[in-house]
């Protein structure tokens, strides 16, 4: 049996759609200021996009050049940099309003897929806060060896919202009567949106895969619930560009200015702050009731997989702590089409053709989201693409 956002025997993870999305704004049980009345596309397939404002503060990736701390400077993504940016919007889920709903909720961060393929990342858990003069800040690292330019109102991260249909139960042992009985409003409140249910079991993936959810080609590898796929023999190592890459101008840089094809056929030692983009062997046609994200360096699921034996050392594996179990990217509900991987470390290591290089994690939308990728307003632009683009 499929498993059922409501039904509450399954613990694992729902995400609102974008109706659940729409549907929480609405009530008010979401706010975002300013408001996203005038510019609809914000609200993608099953997250929400957000800008950036500007840098709060930088500091160097944990490597021998020791980088200075930096604070408050514009828009700039420094090469070898976490950043916390400020965002042009609050997002407040009630720990602002103080409505209480922010026990039903919580918030999980991607970097967009535009950043990620110029080799930036978000941190797990994806750290996201909101201060109380209202503005949320979320933290992104640049693991490539070039600055990146943006400026104000460009969108660079996406937000998941954690729903919570259940919590009410919890909350209904403690409290007055009038207090237990304002938690089943609002829990019955939140059992009323559109969400997703995350996938645990292999059994219920390919039981999603048999009737027709997704197809994964040229053939679907899963473990521990997850979808495993793995390096082709393309790949590319991103060059050195003077004076860094202007973001806005992203769709002007060609493969050719950016990149240079790398040999990987006998295995490649990924260096220090090298990014480096895999194509996989697989391609993606999801439905648009399937989205997947993807997650690299997964320790817990890695054991007796030769690509990722540089994680059983300890010593290692302590000096890049950042870069395991890290949120890798989003692919939306209905997108088909080619898929890259960017595999992360500081060192030591190799990848091969056939190596697993990600592990997607499955999100099941029983009514489906209510505009999925490719929809000609949400302006997506990788749709059954083969190859590495830059320009979403």
């Amino acid at each position: 049996m499929l498993p059922n956002p409501l039904d509450k025997k399954y613990p694992s993870i729902r995400i609102l759609s974008d109706r659940g999305i729409r549907q929480a704004l609405d009530y008010g049980m979401i706010k975002v200021h300013p408001s996203l009345e005038n510019d609809a596309k914000r609200i993608q397939p099953a997250t929400l996009d957000v800008k950036l404002c500007n840098i709060d503060e930088a500091w160097g990736l944990p490597d021998e050049s020791g980088n200075a701390k930096r604070w408050g400077e514009n828009q700039t993504f420094y090469a070898r940099n976490m950043m916390t940016a400020n965002l042009t919007e609050a997002v407040d889920i009630g720990q602002l309003s103080k409505t209480g709903f922010h026990e039903f909720f919580g918030l999980s961060t991607e970097a967009r897929s535009s950043l990620r393929r110029l080799g930036c990342y978000i941190s797990n858990p994806g750290f996201f806060f909101t201060t109380a003069d209202n503005q949320s800040q979320v933290e992104i690292g640049n693991f490539s060896h070039n600055d990146i330019h943006f400026e104000k109102g460009d969108r660079i991260a996406q937000i998941f919202f954690h729903a919570r249909p259940f919590q009410d139960y919890g909350i209904l042992s403690f409290g007055t009567d009038e207090e237990q009985k304002e938690a089943r409003k609002k829990g019955e409140m939140i059992r009323s949106l559109d969400m997703g249910i995350e996938v645990r079991s292999n059994r219920q993936l390919r039981e999603l895969q048999s009737k027709g959810f997704f197809e994964i080609f040229p053939k679907l590898e899963l473990r521990r619930g997850s979808i495993c796929v793995h390096a082709s023999r393309t790949a590319y190592r991103m060059k050195k560009i003077e004076g860094g890459i202007i973001f806005k101008d992203r769709d002007k840089y060609s493969p050719d200015v950016l990149l240079e094809p790398i040999d990987i056929s006998k295995g490649y030692a990924i260096r220090q702050f090298e990014h480096i983009i895999i194509e996989t062997e697989e391609q993606l046609k999801l439905s648009p009731h399937i989205g997947i994200r993807f997650w690299d360096n997964l320790r817990f699921i890695t054991e007796g997989m030769k690509s990722y034996r540089h994680l059983r050392d300890v010593e290692e594996s302590a000096q890049n702590i950042e870069f395991s179990s890290l949120t890798d990217g989003w692919v939306d509900p209905g997108y088909v089409g080619g898929f890259s991987r960017q595999p992360k470390w500081l060192g030591k290591r190799i990848v091969h053709p056939g190596d697993v290089v990600g592990f997607g994690q499955v999100f099941f939308f029983p009514n489906g989201v209510g505009k999925a990728y490719g929809d000609a307003s949400l302006g997506s632009q990788y749709l059954g693409k083969g190859k590495t683009e830059f320009r979403k």
